[in-house]
Order: structure tokens, then C-alpha cells, then sequence
């Protein structure tokens, strides 16, 4: 399932586009400017990775289906609240989403039925070998699979952008000069498997979305650039235990991306890092996809 995003501001409902194509529609998706033609048309689902208050939902559900066009959200910061962290714990994690029952039930009477839990990253003093810090992931994604399960979303998403002061520790390797890459990568594959032996364990038919931010791309096809050196050795933890829904790869694009050949040569590019260093290309080529998300450019995009 390849999904056809925007980003919302609770605040007035102001909607920041989002666009997320898939192989199949990575040049018709421009053809799909409304998001109820995509729908009608065969095009990818329409999301809105959000700000928002979830009664307002369940108020709104049929405005957000009928007449916004929205499929489903991936439940980021709620009624002020969250997002869930990866090391939250499950109290957190059923604080936060203490009104995600009732209010997917609202959503998918209403006909919006594409909804994912989230969980990201955002610890200045992260450490893979933390064991007390990496103890609470395993128990956070249970409880994130469990309320997924439980209130009738899709699946889990999991954010793999480095927030906050972490962006050296979580992906770089040259934050951990006391231990050998073959260390590193042992442990992060490690924890991705058992993220995915959870979640699947909790929800067997849970979809798994990683959204590991526009940056990925770039420091890919950098020289000298280490920021995402690690991210594969999780993603293939998490392949690795062949979620039978599949794993689809959110990568972002700027909002003001709308020529097709950019788009193309993009997505061949992060298309190409997966093709090349996924450990099971079967299961990479049968059950996974990628996408380019558009976040809004605050630089070169008007309000």
C-alpha cells in the first residue's frame, strides 16, 4: 500500500500538501492535484500526517472524507500531546492515545480507513548500547502494535528521523568510536528485527511504514557524509522478519517538487539505495515499495 500524504495544522485546519506516489504512479500522480479523483481513479490513498485534536475528527469525519478527500492519518501529535517515543513505554504510549478507539471508529465509519499509530525519535544522550534505553523499545512498539490492533488502524508507523540533538548518535557511526561497525551493525539490526518480531506479534497483518526523513537521500550520495550510514542495518532488522503486509519507505520531497523528471531521478535514487543494500531482495521486490513524500519548503514555498 503506497499512500498519498499532506500534513495538517489543527489550528484552522490549515493542509499542507504532502505528496506520496508510488513506482506505479510516480509520473500520473501529478494528475491527481484532488485527492477524491485519486481515489476514484485508482490512485494512491490520501493521509494526513497531523496536528490535531481528535475530537475534532470524529466531529468532522465525514468533511475529512467527503469533501477533503482524506483516506487516513498517521496520529502524530494528538490533543496536544506526543508524539509517542520510541523508548515512551506503554503508559505513555495509552496516555497519549487514550481517545484513538472511539475516534478511529468515528473515522472509519466514515469511510477514512487508513490509520497508523506513530512513535519517534527525539533523545539527545541516545546510545545503541544503552541497554536500560533500548530496553523500553521492545515494550513501546507492543504497546503501539496493541492500540493499533485494538482500535482498528492499519499498522505502525516509525519514524527514523534523528530530532532534537541526536542526529549523531542515531545513524552515524562516528558517534560510537569505542565500538566497531560490525558492532554497531549487529545491534541496530538487532533491534529492528525485534521491533518487527513485536509488532507483528501483537498484529500479525500490521502495515509498517518507516518514514526516515529527505535527508536519507542526500547523505546516501554524499561523499563523506555519514549521517545515515546505519539506517539500512535497521530497516533489513526489520525485513528481516518479512512483515506479510510489507514495508513501505516514506521519503520525503519538496512541496514545490512538480516536474516529473526530478521526481523520477529522486525516487530512482532512493529506489537504487534499497535495491542495493537490501539483504532479501525477494521479499524487498515482493512486499515492499518506496514513495517520496513532499514536506513543504518554508524557503522556497509560499504559504
Amino acid at each position: 500500500m503506497v499512500y498519498y500524504c499532506k500534513k495538517c495544522d489543527n489550528l484552522g485546519l490549515i493542509e499542507l500538501l504532502v505528496a506520496v506516489v508510488s513506482i506505479a504512479v510516480l509520473l500520473p500522480v501529478l494528475a491527481w492535484g484532488d485527492p477524491i479523483a485519486s481515489r476514484t481513479s485508482g490512485g494512491p490513498k490520501t493521509l494526513i500526517w497531523n496536528y490535531t485534536d481528535l475530537e475534532e475528527l470524529r466531529v468532522n469525519a465525514k468533511v475529512w472524507y467527503d469533501v477533503k478527500g482524506i483516506d487516513g492519518f498517521i496520529f502524530c501529535y494528538v490533543n496536544g500531546g506526543g508524539p509517542p517515543r520510541w523508548y515512551s513505554g506503554p503508559d505513555k504510549v495509552a496516555e497519549i492515545y487514550r481517545d484513538l478507539p472511539r475516534t478511529v471508529a468515528a473515522l472509519r465509519a466514515a469511510g477514512v480507513d487508513a490509520n497508523f499509530v506513530h512513535a519517534g525519535v527525539d533523545y539527545p544522550d541516545w546510545n545503541w548500547f544503552d541497554d536500560a534505553l533500548m530496553a523500553k523499545i521492545v515494550p513501546t512498539f507492543r504497546a503501539l502494535a496493541r492500540i493499533a490492533k485494538t482500535s482498528g488502524c492499519r499498522g505502525v508507523a516509525i519514524d527514523t528521523e534523528p530530532y532534537g540533538d541526536c542526529r549523531d548518535k542515531l545513524w552515524d557511526p562516528r558517534g560510537y568510536p569505542a565500538h566497531k561497525h560490525i558492532e554497531l551493525v549487529q545491534r541496530i539490526r538487532s533491534i529492528g528485527a525485534d521491533v518487527a518480531r513485536v509488532i507483528l506479534e501483537e498484529f500479525p497483518e500490521a502495515e509498517i511504514l518507516v518514514l526516515p526523513e529527505g535527508a536519507y537521500i542526500s547523505a546516501c550520495n554524499t561523499p563523506g557524509v555519514q549521517w545515515y550510514d546505519l539506517w539500512m542495518e535497521f530497516f533489513n532488522g526489520l525485513a528481516s522478519r518479512r512483515p506479510p503486509n510489507g514495508i513501505v519507505v516514506l521519503c520525503e520531497c519538496g512541496y514545490h517538487w512538480t516536474d516529473p523528471i526530478s521526481i523520477t531521478t529522486l525516487y530512482g535514487m532512493v529506489q537504487g539505495l534499497m535495491l542495493g543494500e537490501s539483504d532479501d531482495l525477494v521479499y524487498f521486490r515482493t512486499k515492499c515499495s518506496v514513495a517520496l513524500g513532499a514536506a513543504v519548503d518554508f524557503v522556497t514555498t509560499s504559504p
